[in-house]
């Protein structure tokens, strides 16, 4: 059973770089758990530009700033792997959507904060682009919106 349903969806674009897991600048939704024994059913659904260069976003999902979803992906720990081009014309224009789903066993009836944090690139610094691609110079170069669903799920 569904006890409650909050949900955050960014419009504006975004972008991290780096070679370090950094957290998607203000990309972040609460829930308050009504029980211990309560779970929570994590829906992220990113929209990613490509980057001026090659790019392989690895992506982790926190609680509170903690990491709590890892996989085992490329060699690399993190929740899902998007967005990886290879070098044509195209990929500074495009955009892709990736999309995760956790159900997380808190055990707490405290306000829980969730968030996304990304990795570019581990050996060269990179940027990823949240919702926009690097390239904007003109009008027929899309964008997008990207969401966190938190959903209370009775334990």
């Amino acid at each position: 059973k569904v006890l409650q349903v909050v949900s955050f969806i960014e419009n504006d674009p975004k972008s991290v770089t780096g070679t370090t897991f950094q957290a998607i600048p203000d990309f972040t939704l609460s829930i308050t758990p009504s029980s211990t024994s309560s779970k929570i059913l994590v829906q992220v659904n990113l929209t990613i530009g490509g980057g001026s260069s090659d790019v392989y976003n690895i992506f982790k999902l926190t609680r509170g700033g903690s990491v709590i979803s890892d996989t085992v992906a490329t060699n690399t720990v993190g929740s899902c792997v998007a967005g990886s081009w290879s070098n044509n014309v195209y990929y500074s224009t495009e955009l892709h959507t990736t999309s995760y789903t956790y159900l997380d066993s808190p055990s707490s009836t405290s306000a829980l904060a969730y968030a996304v944090q990304v990795r570019p690139m581990g050996t060269v610094s990179r940027t990823f682009y949240l919702n926009r691609p690097s390239n904007t110079d003109d009008s027929n170069r899309g964008a997008g919106t990207s969401t966190i669903t938190l959903m209370e799920i009775a334990g």
